[in-house]
């Protein structure tokens, strides 16, 4: 599948200092959460493992039967686990809260929420999602026949995988496409082949949160309304905070 150049020569606004990247991946109990199976890899800017961490997590629910038909953890699997609570209790976030990070995860919006509602993330961070890296490197995957989930990318490219829809085997697998990626790109540096799955929210985008202001651009929301919001919303998405922050400069 060819190489989209184009699509590399953009760039996003990924900040620079950021200096700390986490690839992570997270299984739920149903669409909505909670978490069952947590993992992360830290890794530099060569793409070396610096550390791993990964969980079984008791959700304190029932674990759906479409969730289990995904990733195969019963509830059996989970009744000695720690549920999340104690797991920060005992172990902490495996994401600093005082330091800049990058979240590099397959699909990223989702797993960034999860982990948001559980209250690992910090407020401020930067994430990347591969899932739209994959889709502007490859724009021409037959969908018939191909997509870009992490499974059929790892099978198209013969990737080295982990254990398919496991949080650590999905994390092994994300690493071995990255090292992919990275070996066809024209930059050594890692910046800028995840500012590929970065996204900037314009000054021109619907605000597309909340009753109120649904349909306006946020350069035209009021600025009273977004204070509100970057005071009181504390699982925002990270670019749009940034977007927010912006406008109340403006």
């Amino acid at each position: 599948m060819p190489l989209n150049r184009e699509a590399w020569s953009s760039r996003s606004n990924i900040t620079k200092a950021i200096m700390r990247f986490f690839i992570t991946d997270v299984e739920t109990a149903k669409m909505t959460g909670p978490i069952v199976d947590i993992a992360v890899i830290e890794i530099d800017q060569n793409l070396d493992v610096i550390g791993t961490y990964e969980s079984l997590v008791d959700p304190e629910c029932r674990i759906a039967p479409a969730a289990q038909l995904v990733h195969g953890i019963t509830q059996e699997m989970v009744a000695d686990a720690p549920t999340m609570a104690e797991l920060i209790e005992r172990d902490g976030s495996p994401f600093p809260k005082d330091e800049p990070i990058t979240v590099i995860a397959h699909n990223a919006q989702f797993d960034c929420r999860m982990l948001t509602q559980a209250g690992l993330l910090p407020v401020d961070y930067q994430r990347a999602c591969t899932l739209k890296m994959a889709r502007k490197l490859w724009p021409d995957i037959n969908k018939e026949e191909e997509n870009h989930k992490l499974g059929t990318l790892a099978i198209m490219y013969g990737l080295e995988t982990g254990a398919a829809h496991r949080a650590m085997g999905d994390c092994v697998t994300l690493l071995s496409l990255l090292r992919h990626m990275q070996s066809l790109v024209l930059s050594d540096s890692l910046d800028e082949l995840l500012a590929l799955g970065g996204r900037t929210v314009e000054q021109t985008d619907k605000l597309n949160f909340g009753n109120k202001h649904p349909n306006e651009q946020i350069k035209d929301v009021p600025k009273s309304y977004i204070t509100w919001m970057l005071k009181n919303v504390t699982d925002l998405d990270p670019d749009l905070r940034l977007a927010l922050d912006i406008r109340m400069l403006s």
